[in-house]
C-alpha cells in the first residue's frame, strides 16, 4: 500500500541519517606532543633557563675514562623543553683543548676537551645549549697516584634578552688526585654560551 511505502522510504532515510551523523563525527584525538598547555601546545617558560640530561657525571674513574661517557652529556633550555631535538638550527661544536697536570715526585696529566653545541633555537626563538661533554684526549698518571675527574653545571643563566633568551652554563670540572697518604682536590671552571663562546674562569 501507499502507506507502507512510505514507511519504508522514512526507514531508509533515517538509516541514511543515522550513518551521516555517525560517520561525521570526529575520530579520538592523539597528542603528540611533550609538554603541553590546554591547547596542546608546548608550554614553554622563557623566563627559565633549566638544564636536562645529567647535571653531574663522572669523566675519569681511578686512572680510566668512566664507563658510561660516551652517553653523558647535559643541555641547556627553556623549561618546559624535554629534548634537544625540540629545538632546531643547532650550530658547531665549539671544542677547546685544556690540560690538567699534577707532580709530587711522579707525574699525572690529564689532556682532554670541553664540546659543546650552540644556538638551538624554538621556534625561531632563543640560543640554547646542548650536548655539552668533556672528551678525554690523554690520561697518564704514574705509579701510585689514583685520579679521578667529575663535571657539574652549577649555574645557568639568561645572558640575553627575557623574550628571546642566549643561554649560558658555568661547567665546574673537579678532579682528585691521591696516593695512600696523600691527596689533592681542585677544580676549573668554564663559562660556555649559545652564542658559541667558552671562557676559562
Amino acid at each position: 500500500s501507499m502507506a507502507s511505502l512510505r514507511l519504508a522510504a522514512l526507514a531508509v532515510f533515517a538509516g541514511l541519517l543515522v550513518f551521516s551523523v555517525s560517520a561525521g563525527k570526529p575520530g579520538p584525538r592523539f597528542d603528540t606532543t611533550d609538554s603541553k598547555d590546554k591547547d596542546g601546545k608546548l608550554d614553554i617558560d622563557w623566563g627559565q633557563i633549566v638544564v636536562i640530561g645529567q647535571k653531574v657525571w663522572d669523566v675519569v674513574s681511578d686512572n680510566r675514562p668512566s664507563s658510561n661517557l660516551n652517553t653523558s652529556s647535559a643541555s641547556v633550555v627553556p623549561e618546559g623543553i624535554t629534548s634537544w631535538q625540540q629545538l632546531s638550527g643547532w650550530r658547531g661544536p665549539t671544542v677547546i683543548r685544556d690540560t690538567i697536570s699534577y707532580s709530587i715526585g711522579v707525574k699525572a696529566t690529564f689532556d682532554y676537551r670541553v664540546s659543546f653545541i650552540w644556538g638551538g633555537k624554538f621556534n625561531g626563538t632563543g640560543s640554547f645549549l646542548s650536548n655539552i661533554k668533556i672528551l678525554p684526549d690523554n690520561i697518564s698518571v704514574m705509579w701510585p697516584l689514583h685520579l679521578n675527574v667529575s663535571i657539574g653545571i652549577p649555574d645557568v643563566a639568561n645572558v640575553g634578552d627575557p623574550d628571546n633568551p642566549t643561554a649560558a652554563a658555568e661547567l665546574q670540572l673537579d678532579w682528585a688526585i691521591a696516593t695512600a697518604v696523600h691527596s689533592k682536590r681542585a677544580s676549573v671552571s668554564y663559562w660556555v654560551k649559545g652564542d658559541g663562546t667558552i671562557k676559562k674562569l
